[in-house]
């Protein structure tokens, strides 16, 4: 699948050699473990198919010799008495030209009840390899398949082929709880072992030195010799300066994207409809932490996705496509975060959009470990600029929260001065309507506001400027602020046509209309003369309902 891959190799202690311990690698072992059991749900109605599907006559042999294949490793078994569930065979012809035997178990996945397993990502266990210089990735053959099976839940998973009934005597695969089981398991296998991390069939292991490493390494191994596990040699490699691993790179100075990713995508061609662009797209967003400036190229791209677009690519659309597989195939690598090292986040507000870096500095030097960028609804765009620069620390804390909760302290950096008082105020009752309910979010972080000139602040500029789409969270969270000044708003001592006077008059005047401009798409540096009695009140001036207040 090229999740873990050999990359490149440093010299080997003659006194160690892991790929020579015969007895953890192989086809498919047994592990140590307690045997699955499949909860069913109560009042589930079983399914049983009494007529297999037909197999394709080229596939007959080779699907008949891989079902005794199965049998002979006690991975499946003959089933001859009346079961209550029985689903169909589907062979695959994988590109070896051999068949992999699978089974739809669709209607068992809807009668099952899965356990609570989080499944971790790259993301989380990235910081834990902090400092480390030497890699080795191993990789457990079929793990699924090495998982053994409680005795009254094999019958569960029966299967009808053209050739009999079978049943799995180890976790099937296509079954729904089998990633968090199989997860579940490997941890179980691992625990307590410094310096290794687990992603289903997936180990890594990691050192700051060849000592350090082997060390490690060594104990894994003896670990896995007694669990009963075994590895595919072919896919395992050892003592690499780095190795490929779920997707990605991961080295001595930290994450990069896959080569053979960037290189699938380089020879991407322009696609021809809405439907390939938006998997383009896909594609392009998988990259978008290595590309701090990734939502700003894809505009273009971006904007002919919208509802109210109709297809036409353009000069402008393959500018911007042949420009984005020029970034990504140039990205730089995303630093292993260190919470022992000084961190430092960077937020700005556009009048569009926001932006957020999450950096550590190394030798008196910023190093990126994550980039972020949203957009502002149209109730956000009315904001007084200090309330979009609130929400953008705010959205900033939010996006990196697993970095920065629980650090006694980290710097929060900004171009807009009057914030850096705001954050720190202990007197919420003082602030603005909307930042007390955004300053409220941000209680249980612990930043230390810093002002920076716009000019030192590229990234989150950039960012904030050219923002990535809205998620779902994000859309609710804003609207639990609106409805909060909403409140505020219907608390006044003001009636309904005295307001709609307000909205009316506010529309018929030159001048309020040019504030209303301003406050949409951001202030000037010079305000012009008949609005300089404005500029004491420029960042609490913000836009409801087109009039200003």
């Amino acid at each position: 699948m090229g999740l873990v891959k050999h990359i490149q190799e440093i010299q080997r202690p003659a006194n160690f050699k892991p790929e020579e311990k015969k007895q953890i690698f192989g086809a498919t072992g047994l592990l140590n473990t307690e045997p699955v059991q499949i909860c069913m749900k109560e009042n589930t109605e079983p399914y049983c198919l009494t007529t297999a599907r037909r197999v394709p006559f080229p596939l007959e042999q080779k699907v008949k010799e891989e079902l005794e294949k199965m049998e002979k490793a006690d991975i499946i078994e003959k089933v001859t008495e009346p079961t209550d569930w029985c689903a169909p065979m589907v062979p695959v012809l994988k590109p070896n030209k051999k068949v992999r035997i699978c089974v739809d178990f669709k209607k068992l996945n809807e009668a099952i009840k899965r356990p609570h397993c989080m499944l971790p990502n790259l993301d989380d266990i990235a910081p834990r390899m902090a400092g480390s210089s030497v890699f080795s990735t191993l990789d457990a053959s079929s793990g699924f398949f090495q998982i053994p099976l409680e005795e009254s839940s094999k019958k569960l998973t029966t299967f009808i082929t053209p050739f009999g009934r079978y049943c799995f005597q180890r976790l099937p695969m296509g079954i729904s709880l089998g990633p968090e089981v199989n997860q579940t398991k490997m941890k179980e296998t691992l625990e307590g072992l410094p310096g290794c991390e687990v992603i289903m069939d997936y180990t890594i292991i990691f050192g700051t030195d060849i000592e350090d490493h082997d060390k490690k390494l060594a104990a894994v191994l003896d670990k896995i010799e007694k669990s009963g596990l075994k590895l595919n040699k072919v896919k395992c490699c050892f003592r690499q300066k780095e190795v490929k691993y779920f997707g990605h790179l991961i080295g001595e100075k930290g994450i990069k994207p896959n080569p053979e990713k960037v290189e699938a995508i380089i020879k991407l061609e322009a696609p021809t409809s809405m439907t390939e662009l938006r998997s383009v797209c896909g594609m392009f967003n998988y990259m978008g932490k290595f590309v701090p400036q990734l939502a700003t190229i894809m505009k273009p791209l971006t904007d002919l996705m919208k509802k109210s677009s109709h297809w036409s690519w353009g000069k402008q659309q393959q500018e911007a496509f042949n420009l984005i597989k020029e970034k990504i195939s140039t990205a730089t690598a995303l630093a292993f975060y260190n919470p022992r090292k000084e961190i430092v986040v960077s937020a700005d507000s556009s009048s569009y959009g926001l932006g957020a870096v999450l950096m550590q500095k190394v030798d008196d030097q910023l190093q990126p470990i994550a980039f972020a960028s949203r957009i502002l609804t149209d109730t956000e765009k009315g904001y007084a600029q200090i309330e979009k620069e609130t929400l953008a620390s705010v959205y900033a804390c939010e996006k990196f929260e697993n970095y920065l909760i629980g650090l006694d302290s980290f710097e929060l950096q900004t171009d807009h001065k009057p914030l850096v008082p705001l954050i720190k105020t202990n007197d919420l009752d003082k602030t603005p309507a909307r930042c007390q309910r955004l300053l409220m979010r941000r209680m249980r972080f612990n930043p230390v506001a810093v002002h920076v000139p716009e000019k030192d602040l590229v990234i989150a500029d950039a960012l904030s400027r050219h923002p990535q789409n809205h998620t779902i969270d994000e859309m609710e969270l804003e609207e639990n602020v609106q409805a909060y000044v909403d409140a505020i708003v219907e608390s006044w001592p003001t009636s309904t046509p005295r307001l709609q006077t307000l909205r009316h008059e506010t529309a018929r005047d030159p001048e309020l209309q040019k504030v209303s401009h301003y406050v949409m798409t951001g202030w000037p540096s010079k305000i012009p003369e008949d609005l300089q009695h404005y500029q004491q009140y420029q960042c609490s001036i913000s836009s409801k309902w087109t009039f200003g207040f």
